[in-house]
């Protein structure tokens, strides 16, 4: 189980729930004329990011899959403008990152225009953006015609707990599996909520954990803290082993993982080189798995955690002010830097004490 971390393409053994969309996404990429744009639209927490890794590129473009042979890569929203690559297949997760450059969308859409002339590129992309992506002309094809996520069924959600135990010889205690399902339609014989999948799978690699993995029983789950108690369990416990000094910076390091745009907070990739005093801190919520580190970046490993750790949300409040001045300062910086760093491009001066907070009231 991984919880709050998306599946990545070496996941591909442990991705279950799944099969069905992986199979219908591979089918539009067949499909397609070997160029072109194909979209796939979910909310925060429906399983979009591990469906593209492990279920596309992981599982369909291996041997056995229906793209099998196909080579396939990832590219962030941020590269999209410089990136060169020959790869027939291009996955764009996250894709709605791009209304959030501060340099503003258009570079971001040049250069996937000019990938899809010669490649399909695949976007994830998050529902609550899809109207105002659906504005440009460039994407307006895809998304007529996206694959959208639908809500997991019982048998899906079974196979999601119980097949991963299986590789590794390891039962699920009868009675787990559908407690779990009554927790994630409490009242309600509906599907399961799509948002609910970063909570069931936090929950799974606590219960594992707790059952040291001997096997996932049901009292295992109930200490755990279930499903909705599991991510401020693990997030605390985390916490807990820093020093005070470390605490305090955290607090810290987790306001930089995140920004605002018009949808609200939102978890941003930071470069990892610009937190090489705070590499300790990291790497105990990469361990887990609470932040996911890449070669280059790294980010909080889900939406959920904005909301579902009291503590963060508690650091999100409180610093909101903050928030809005370090995004009016890089939007600011991305001006300057396109107009190649002209001095009339520069803040005015009389503006600076708004940036105040930033520099510690040294505006001089």
């Amino acid at each position: 189980y991984l919880g709050l971390r998306p599946f990545t393409p070496a996941d591909a053994a442990l991705f279950f729930g799944r099969d069905a969309e992986a199979r219908r996404l591979a089918q539009r990429v067949a499909d397609a004329p070997g160029a072109g744009l194909v979209a796939v639209v979910g909310p925060s927490g429906s399983g979009k990011s591990s469906l593209l890794a492990a279920g596309l590129l992981g599982r369909e473009c291996s041997r056995g899959g229906l793209l099998d042979g196909v080579r396939g890569v990832a590219l962030a929203p941020t590269d999209l403008a410089a990136a060169e690559t020959d790869a027939p297949l291009i996955v764009v997760d996250q894709f709605e990152d791009v209304l959030a450059l501060p340099s503003g969308p258009y570079h971001a859409l040049a250069g996937l225009v000019r990938l899809a002339e010669r490649a399909v590129v695949v976007l994830g992309v998050r529902s609550d953006a899809f109207a105002q992506l659906a504005d440009f002309s460039a994407l307006r094809a895809a998304l007529e015609r996206p694959l959208i996520l639908a809500p997991m069924t019982d048998a899906d959600v079974r196979a999601v707990i119980e097949e991963p135990t299986r590789t590794r010889g390891v039962t699920v205690e009868p009675g787990l599996t559908e407690l779990i399902l009554r927790d994630l339609t409490p009242g309600d014989d509906g599907p399961v909520p799509l948002d609910a999948l970063p909570l069931l799978s936090n929950a799974l690699l606590v219960t594992w954990g707790v059952g040291q993995g001997r096997g996932m029983s049901v009292a295992d789950y109930q200490r755990s803290g279930g499903l909705t108690a599991a991510v401020e369990s693990l997030s605390e416990g985390v916490f807990a082993e820093l020093s005070p000094a470390d605490q305090e910076r955290t607090r810290s390091l987790f306001l930089r993982l995140v920004r605002l745009n018009d949808r609200g907070v939102i978890r941003q990739r930071v470069p990892i080189a610009q937190l090489a005093d705070d590499r300790p801190i990291v790497d105990a919520f990469v361990s887990a798995r609470i932040l996911t580190a890449s070669y280059d970046d790294v980010q909080i490993s889900h939406d959920a955690l904005l909301t579902q750790w009291p503590r963060l949300a508690g650091w999100i409040s409180d610093g909101l002010d903050d928030l809005r001045v370090r995004g009016n300062l890089a939007r600011a910086t991305a001006l300057w830097l396109d107009h190649e760093k002209a001095t009339d491009a520069l803040l005015p001066v009389d503006r600076l004490p708004a940036f105040a907070s930033l520099t510690h009231g040294d505006t001089e």
